[in-house]
């Protein structure tokens, strides 16, 4: 789906499915691939996207780029790769959003949620007895 600002277009894709391809190398690789991982994203069977994490933060290009009509490459320093895989495992449905706009930008979303949906199990997300109680000192 492709909309209309007055600046720019946003292309948008739901992501139905994803593959996580997670790369090693150790330090005496002769040329070290500068991604740790790389997360392609479907929707249905065709490739919408990819989101890749660079080992080294120069290595990062300025901006993220849009291939063809409809594949988004978005660019990632690696320590983010936890948290965006968390993303993609834990919600449902999740949308890739390209801007065409300088800078050139892509993001991951969901749809709207209920306030307070938290865990399936009952568990809280986060646990605030300790301060409620007094945390003790270190």
């Amino acid at each position: 789906m492709k909309r209309k600002s007055h600046k720019a277009t946003i292309h948008s894709y739901e992501v139905s499915k994803y593959v996580i391809n997670y790369f090693g190398g150790g330090k005496r690789s002769i040329r070290p691939y500068k991604f740790r991982a790389i997360i392609s994203l479907y929707n249905k069977k065709r490739l919408i996207g990819e989101l890749r994490f660079h080992r080294h933060e120069s290595t990062l290009p300025a901006s993220d780029e849009l291939i063809g009509e409809r594949q988004v490459v978005s660019h990632f320093p690696a320590a983010d790769f936890l948290p965006v895989s968390d993303f993609l495992r834990n919600e449902k449905p999740v949308f890739l959003h390209y801007y065409d706009h300088l800078p050139t930008m892509a993001h991951l979303s969901t749809d709207e949620e209920p306030v307070g949906e938290g865990e399936l199990d009952g568990t809280p997300l986060c646990d605030h007895s300790d301060i409620l109680r007094g945390a003790p000192d270190s």
